[in-house]
């Protein structure tokens, strides 16, 4: 969790000009793993909740952090509220090439890597064009995906499905809520 903090914060500060840090002094201890992955569950439904950007680019975004990361199982789901946003089937998702998808997966890319800002307009471009809500949720979101790295990492990434695609969306707790059937989701979240 801690890479993935440092990620963000390394992107708060070149899209945002915030500048955020860690306590100095010695971190208290978690009580046990479970209280921590506790917290980290509570904060990826948090960021779940978030609505400023538009859901068909949220997806974009989650798309392509789980392609870079390997993870099957982010890759076997669709969104269907961003199916229903795009006016697409699961099948049919890819994303626009228009200018919006592609800066947001470049910010993606720049965070996943770790990368600099080699153009060095990245971050006027992003303000340009995304509010500062916008870019702290693709931010979020971005540190949330990445959490799809443990399960690559332990080999427990496999889809759900073995053909097709499996249909997701979160309650209003922020939890996912996924089927093979886009109407049983959309039932259970609505």
């Amino acid at each position: 969790m801690f890479d993935q903090f440092e990620r963000a914060r390394r992107a708060a500060d070149r899209l945002l000009g915030l500048s955020i840090s860690l306590p100095t002094r010695a971190m208290p201890q978690a009580a046990s793993g479970a209280e921590l992955w506790a917290s980290i569950e509570t904060l990826m439904r948090d960021i779940a909740r978030l609505d400023s950007l538009d859901p068909v680019l949220t997806e974009v975004v989650r798309l392509h952090g789980a392609r870079f990361h390997g993870c099957r199982l982010c890759q076997s789901r669709r969104s269907v509220r961003a199916l229903d946003a795009a006016g697409v089937s699961g099948s049919e998702f890819a994303r626009d090439l228009d200018p919006v998808p592609l800066l947001a997966v470049e910010i993606v890319d720049t965070i996943i890597t770790g990368a600099s800002d080699a153009t060095g307009d990245l971050g006027a471009r992003a303000n340009a064009i995304f509010t500062d809500a916008q870019l702290a949720e693709l931010i979020f979101d971005v540190m949330r995906n990445a959490a799809n790295k443990i399960a690559v990492a332990l080999g427990a990434d496999a889809p759900n499905v073995s053909a097709g695609i499996e249909y997701f969306d979160f309650d209003a707790s922020g939890e996912v809520v996924a089927d093979t059937d886009a109407e049983a989701v959309r039932r259970a979240t609505a």
